[in-house]
């Protein structure tokens, strides 16, 4: 009887060890899941602040049951020429982005702001610009401007103003990309080769055009070079670490016809095809029509550009 007690003093002599352990688990949990709900809270609450339909938006039943189902998405994506959190101005920048999760791959096709547009009674004014749809009616008229120049029915839209690029590229720590030339811009320098930015350095990267050779074409790919760093960021382990920020530059200045539920499953479902960007751009040639200076495109550049995003729209 002795000896039996002997051992439960030594079994219990274990117990604050074990306890300790399962206590400190326990607490770990709670506090992990009290941050988890506290994080989906202030995600919910920042992203609800972008949610903006169309009249011409898809029906949402019909948009989710796509997304849940792993269709392909086409987004227009529209960065403006605004700091205001009312979003106006002209679009500075217009991409037409497809998403495929089964052949796993994101492609953005840059269409040059100045691209000429038909008007309905064959005027030929600044209105003929691709970039004024969005000052005559908003996300929606840039939308048909660009259904109508390469034949498409997009699924879905984003905006973004310059603010928000600025406070994004920030919220993530800055961001790398790598330039094929040197150039000035204000007070800021760029080296060939690869260059760390921060938002207002992104910013400058992105809207330079008259030092580059290319013109308009050369800043569509630094564009499209900076949105595939930010998407790369964002899917790094680091990212959650700057949650807060990123929500809070997201919150005020983007607009998105996308839900809370359905951005949360393209995240998940569609998170291969982020890895894997092909960058295109339509291609025009420079005309002056009525004295102004348009970006004319062929219709056989528009039908190429039209296969490659069809191709990209089939599972």
């Amino acid at each position: 009887m002795a000896m039996n007690r002997s051992k439960k003093k030594q079994q219990k002599k274990k117990h604050p060890i074990r306890n300790a352990i399962l206590i400190t688990l326990g607490l770990l949990l709670v506090t992990g899941t009290a941050f988890a709900a506290f994080f989906y809270q202030t995600a919910r609450v920042n992203i609800d602040k972008t949610y903006a339909p169309l009249e011409t938006s898809k029906n949402q039943a019909e948009a989710s049951r796509a997304i849940s189902e792993n269709k392909p998405l086409s987004f227009l994506i529209m960065g403006l020429d605004s700091r205001q959190e009312d979003l106006s101005g002209r679009t500075d920048s217009l991409m037409l982005v497809t998403v495929n999760p089964t052949k796993k791959q994101t492609t953005m096709v840059s269409i040059p702001r100045d691209t000429f547009i038909e008007s309905a009674d064959g005027s030929i004014t600044a209105s003929n610009k691709i970039n004024a749809a969005y000052v005559q009616g908003g996300a929606a008229a840039s939308i048909a401007a660009v259904n109508q120049l390469l034949q498409l029915d997009i699924d879905h839209y984003v905006t973004m103003n310059f603010s928000g690029i600025e406070h994004l590229v920030d919220a993530l720590g800055g961001i790398t990309v790598n330039s094929d030339l040197d150039f000035n811009v204000d007070d800021m320098t760029f080296h060939k080769g690869e260059n760390t930015l921060n938002g207002k350095k992104a910013l400058a990267y992105v809207r330079m055009r008259h030092d580059d050779p290319r013109g308009t074409y050369g800043r569509e790919k630094r564009q499209q070079e900076v949105i595939a760093a930010i998407l790369s960021k964002i899917k790094s382990p680091q990212s959650l670490t700057a949650y807060q920020g990123i929500l809070e530059a997201l919150g005020g200045n983007v607009k998105t016809d996308l839900t809370w539920d359905q951005m949360q499953k393209i995240v998940l479902n569609y998170n291969q095809a982020f890895g894997n960007v092909v960058h295109e751009s339509i291609q025009g040639q420079g005309q002056m029509l009525n004295s102004l200076s348009f970006q004319v495109v062929a219709e056989d550049e528009k039908t190429r550009v039209r296969n490659l995003l069809q191709e990209q729209l089939t599972q």
